[in-house]
C-alpha cells in the first residue's frame, strides 16, 4: 500500500518502514504497489450500477486473488508476521513449482485486473458526464494527470537514467587468448552480474554465476566441493571464514588438485570483501597455488593459473559430499562441520575394491534420533544418538568398497525437523543432524 524504498521522490518517506522487513533480497523484490490513482479508478466501476456486471466482478476476483497470492505464505504487516497464508503454499508446494521464490511478482495480476477496471471506471464517469461538455472535454486531461501521478508513484529510477564507463581489465583478453577448454572460477562465490560481463570477454565456462534460477543441486554442485565454502560471504556479504586446509568436513586432496578435478585453469580473486576477509583470501590461495601471474591493485583483480598435475594420480579414496548438505561450514569444539538434511550424501571413490573403517560425528540439530548409515543402498550400522546437540562419535569397521564410486548416506529414521514447524520462524530448511570430521581409513 506504499510506494517502493526504491522510488526516487517517495522512497524517503517509505524507507523506514521497509527497513523493518528482515528479507535478503533487494529492494525492488520487496513491494509492489498498485498506485492510487489506479485504485480509485477501478473503484468507480463499482460505484456504478451499471459496472456491476459479472465481468466486473470477474477481474475484481483476478484482483483480489492476485493480492494474496502476492502476499506470499504470511501477512507482514510492518516487518512483522500476523496471519499465515495458506493459498501460497497450496498452489506453489507443488516440486515443479517450489522455487518460485519472489511472491511480490504476481503482483501482474491484480495490476492487470485494476487496469481492466480502471478502464471500466473512466468509461462509466465519461458516460455519467456526457450532457456537461465542460466536464467531458476537462474529463481526458484529469485522466493523464493522475496517470502521470502514477508512474511518479512508481518509477524506481530517476531520469535520465545514469550511464558510466565500465573498464575492461586486460586480464581477460590474456585468458581469451589461451584456447585450452577449462573453466574459470571467480572468488568470493558472489551473485554478480559482473563475472558473466567479463565472461563475454574471456569465453571460459563459468564455475558459478547469477543464473535467473539457482536451484539447491546448482549450488550445492559448487558450495560442497572441498574448501569453496569459504568463499562463501557471511552476514551483510562483505565478510568471508577462510579456514584454510581445514575447512570441510572430510579429509581431501589440495586446492589446486581440486580444481584440476573440476577442470579449472583460472582463478580470479575479485576484492569485494572486506580487508581482513581479503587478505585472508589471498595468503590462503597464494599458499595454495603460488605466485599470481596477474595481480592490479588498482582494479581488485589478482589471477592464478592451475598448472597441469605433475605427479601420479593418487590412489587413496577421494571423498566428495553430495547435494543433501546446506551451503556452508559452521564451527563446533574446533572443528568444521556442516548440516545434513534428510538423507545426506558422501561420495568415496575408491581406487581398487577392500575395506575400510568409517568414522564421523554426529550431533542432532533439533531433537534426539535414529540414524541409519548405508553404504551403496546397505545398512550397516544404526545409531542412536540420544540428546540434542551433544556431539557423539561414530565409528564403523569392515565397510566394505567397491572400485569406483561408494555412496555413503546418513538416513534420520525419525525423519528432518523445519524450524518453522516448531517455531514461529521463517526458516523452511529440514535439518536432521551436524557432521564433523567424516574420515575413511584402510584395514
Amino acid at each position: 500500500m506504499l510506494p517502493s524504498s526504491a522510488n526516487p521522490l517517495l522512497g524517503t518517506r517509505t524507507q523506514p518502514l521497509y527497513q523493518q522487513f528482515k528479507t535478503p533480497f533487494q529492494p525492488i523484490e520487496t513491494s509492489s504497489f498498485l498506485g492510487y490513482p489506479t485504485l480509485l479508478f477501478a473503484l468507480l466501476a463499482f460505484l456504478f450500477r451499471r459496472g456491476r456486471t459479472r465481468t466486473t466482478v470477474f477481474w475484481l476476483i483476478v484482483a483480489g486473488g492476485g493480492v494474496i497470492l502476492a502476499l506470499g505464505p504470511a501477512l507482514f504487516i510492518v516487518g512483522h508476521r500476523v496471519i499465515p497464508l495458506p493459498a501460497y503454499n497450496l498452489l506453489f508446494n507443488w516440486p515443479f513449482l517450489s522455487n518460485y521464490r519472489a511472491p511480490n511478482r504476481l503482483t501482474v495480476l491484480p495490476l492487470v485486473a485494476l487496469a481492466v477496471l480502471s478502464a471500466y471506471g473512466i468509461a462509466l464517469l465519461r458516460a455519467a458526464m456526457h450532457r456537461s461538455r465542460a466536464a467531458t472535454v476537462a474529463l481526458p486531461g484529469v485522466v493523464l494527470v493522475l496517470l502521470g501521478v502514477t508512474v511518479a508513484e512508481n518509477v524506481l529510477w530517476s531520469f535520465p537514467y545514469p550511464i558510466a564507463p565500465i573498464h575492461t581489465s586486460a586480464l581477460y583478453a590474456q585468458i581469451a587468448a589461451d584456447h585450452e577448454d577449462a573453466a574459470l572460477l571467480d572468488v568470493p562465490l558472489l551473485f554478480s552480474g559482473a563475472y558473466q560481463y567479463d565472461q563475454t570477454i574471456h569465453h571460459k565456462p563459468l564455475v558459478f554465476g547469477y543464473g535467473p534460477r539457482m536451484t539447491p543441486h546448482m549450488l550445492a554442485s559448487v558450495y560442497n566441493l572441498p574448501y569453496m565454502s569459504q568463499f562463501i560471504p557471511t552476514g551483510d556479504g562483505a565478510h568471508l571464514q577462510i579456514t584454510g586446509n581445514e575447512g570441510d568436513i572430510a579429509s581431501h586432496a589440495s586446492f589446486d588438485d581440486v580444481l584440476r578435478g573440476q577442470k579449472i585453469r583460472y582463478l580470479v580473486m575479485h576484492r569485494t570483501v572486506e580487508p581482513e576477509s581479503y587478505a585472508k583470501m589471498r595468503a590462503f590461495l597464494v599458499s595454495q597455488l603460488g605466485v599470481p601471474f596477474y595481480d592490479n591493485g588498482a582494479e581488485g583483480l589478482t589471477a592464478w593459473r592451475v598448472a597441469p598435475a605433475s605427479v601420479a594420480a593418487n590412489e587413496s579414496d577421494a571423498i566428495t559430499l553430495g547435494d543433501t548438505w546446506y551451503p556452508g561450514t559452521g564451527q563446533r569444539d574446533g572443528f568444521p562441520e556442516r548440516y545434513a538434511q534428510q538423507d545426506a550424501r558422501v561420495t568415496i571413490v575408491a581406487p581398487q575394491a577392500h575395506d575400510v573403517t568409517l568414522s564421523f560425528f554426529a550431533t542432532p540439530v533439533v531433537k534426539p534420533l535414529t540414524l541409519e548409515v548405508r553404504v551403496n543402498g546397505k545398512a550397516v550400522k544404526t545409531v542412536a544418538l540420544s540428546a540434542a546437540q551433544v556431539t557423539q562419535g561414530v565409528s564403523i569397521d569392515h565397510v566394505a568398497l567397491i572400485a569406483g564410486a561408494n555412496t555413503v548416506e546418513l538416513h534420520a529414521v525419525e525423519g528432518c525437523i523445519r524450524p518453522s514447524d516448531i517455531s514461529g520462524s521463517l526458516d523452511t530448511r529440514c535439518f536432521t543432524v551436524t557432521v564433523q570430521r567424516f574420515g575413511v581409513t584402510t584395514g
